[in-house]
């Protein structure tokens, strides 16, 4: 397949490393780091040994052409200027596939394109991007795909069995929304706090005794909006979490690394989407409104 990524910072960036590594032939968009992907290829700096992969680096997605699969990974901040990319690499029977945070990413894409050529995949990745076309992958990488529309498909595999080759972890699941809403019970609350609690890390958080309550709050809040949505996740879920993120340890959060860097924070499709859909179900999420205006205060403030 010709795989085309938007984007290749810490999340793009990790993943078409791993599979231009694999032999797939991979093209991205580089703009910034135009040059030095170029020249050097992808690098990455990993806890499961350091590798270098070479991607055809493109200025412009117009260079790049129409392509097989089309993986999106650039912030949800930058979702404005999504479509007018996308528009030279997709065509009828190309795979677009959003690989972002939050909700509302799949919404976006089907304003363009349509349901049936939508995918939408959650990364349990810690990964930051160092400089140029140079990407730190602290620990994990796992990706659970699902269909916009509709079950499972033969595409749905074929897909996840790309990453699967790569070395990357992929499992198709049937519920799109699920698979969101479980991602959301992690970023909730260690995104949130990450900028409300002064920079504090994953550590940080679970050892601090009060902003460790206040993340159990927001995990139990954000799974009952799920669970009012049609999506089951267990109350178990929870501890499930606090347990993945115990061998975190000093890690920064992507919105804190934002907030450092004064950068736009992904606010709405991680929070503000969540707390208005809660509203909706009618249901109180007091802990979810008070950090949604609260990090909203301290962007503000950073602005």
């Amino acid at each position: 397949m010709k795989i085309c990524f938007i984007g290749t910072g810490a999340l793009g960036g990790y993943y078409a490393a791993c599979l231009a590594r694999a032999g797939e032939e991979v093209h991205c968009l580089c703009r910034s780091d135009h040059d030095t992907v170029a020249r050097k290829g992808l690098r990455v700096k990993s806890c499961e040994g350091d590798f270098n992969a070479k991607v055809h680096a493109h200025r412009t997605a117009e260079a790049i052409g129409v392509s097989d699969l089309v993986i999106v990974g650039v912030k949800t901040t930058s979702n404005e200027a999504v479509p007018p990319l996308l528009k030279p690499v997709v065509g009828p029977d190309t795979i677009l596939l959003t690989l972002q945070n939050g909700l509302g990413n799949e919404e976006l894409l089907h304003r363009h394109y349509p349901a049936g050529q939508i995918m939408g995949g959650v990364c349990f990745l810690c990964s930051n991007r160092i400089g140029p076309g140079r990407i730190h992958h602290i620990a994990h990488g796992h990706i659970q795909l699902a269909e916009f529309s509709g079950s499972v498909r033969e595409r749905t595999r074929r897909v996840a069995g790309l990453f699967s080759r790569a070395k990357v972890r992929c499992e198709a699941h049937e519920s799109l929304g699920e698979i969101r809403w479980r991602k959301l019970v992690w970023n909730i609350p260690f995104n949130g706090l990450s900028i409300t609690a002064n920079g504090a890390t994953v550590e940080d958080i679970l050892r601090d005794s009060e902003l460790f309550q206040t993340a159990r709050e927001l995990m139990a809040e954000t799974i009952r909006t799920a669970n009012e949505e049609g999506h089951a996740i267990p109350e178990e879920f929870i501890q499930q979490n606090i347990t993945y993120s115990s061998n975190m340890g000093y890690y920064k959060t992507s919105m804190q690394l934002d907030f450092e860097a004064g950068r736009p924070l992904e606010i709405e499709s991680i929070i503000g989407e969540p707390v208005r859909r809660a509203g909706k179900l009618g249901l109180k999420v007091p802990a979810m409104q008070e950090l949604y205006a609260a990090i909203r205060r301290w962007s503000s403030c950073k602005r």
